[in-house]
This record gives structure tokens, sequence and C-alpha cells, in this order.
């Protein structure tokens, strides 16, 4: 197997902040809420409508009580764009109230010659202003 390493009777440190691998289930349809509820550590409704986000919460939420399960171990993930061209702490904010508990941002949105200035500004004046922990 050339280019590869084999160990054997090996310890690997620092070891994991979590005990397992934490799974996230995304989607918005029926099929994808119930997998969520049962199985996920994390659930990623994946729209762009922030109105649709509050509903598939809900929607996953009750799913995760039908499945005897504590919505709060369900952390919601959501897509920086769900609250559109509005004030962005607002927006997080906003989101936060919503439920959810981490907001991705992609990384395209910094693209360009311009991309390391706009990620400048993003973390000062979203990350800095909404950052919890």
């Amino acid at each position: 197997m050339e280019n590869s390493l084999i160990l054997t009777r090996s310890l690997v440190h620092p070891r994991p902040k979590q005990e397992k691998i934490p799974i996230l289930v995304g989607g918005d349809t029926p099929a994808a809420i119930r997998r969520a509820a049962k199985l996920a550590d994390g659930y990623y409704p994946g729209t762009g409508d922030f109105v649709e986000l509050q509903k598939l919460i809900n929607d996953v939420r009750k799913a995760a009580e039908d499945n005897d399960r504590d919505p709060a171990e369900i952390e919601i993930n959501a897509h920086f764009s769900v609250f559109g061209e509005g004030d962005r702490t607002e927006g997080v904010e906003k989101m936060r109230e919503a439920g959810v508990g981490r907001i991705m941002v992609p990384g395209f949105i910094f693209g360009g010659p311009s991309g390391m200035e706009q990620l400048q500004e993003f973390g000062e004046s979203v990350v800095s202003k909404t950052k919890t922990n």
C-alpha cells in the first residue's frame, strides 16, 4: 500500500471533545424530519425562508416528542441567508430566538478579490456582536 501508514496499538491525542461523532440530518420532507427526530444530534432544515424554518423547527420538535426524545437534544442548524438582506445581527438574534443553535455561513459568500476584507468585516460586524461562547 503505497503512501499508507498502518498503526497498531496506538493512541491518538488529543482525544475528540465529544464521546461520539454527532449525526446531523438535513432536509425538509416528512421523512427527513422523522429521521432527525429519531436519530440525529442536529437538524439542518436547509431552507432559505425564515417562516418555513420556523415551521420545520416546530415539526422536528414535535416529532422528537412523539419519539420520546427531548427536543432540546437536537441542535437546530440553519443557513446564514435565512434572514435575508436586513440587519445581520438582528437576523442572528431572530434565528436564536427561533431555536437555532448553529448558523452555517457558506465560504463562497466571501469569494473574489475582496473576500478577505468581506470576511474581516463580517467577523467584526456580525460574529463579534452575536457570539455567545
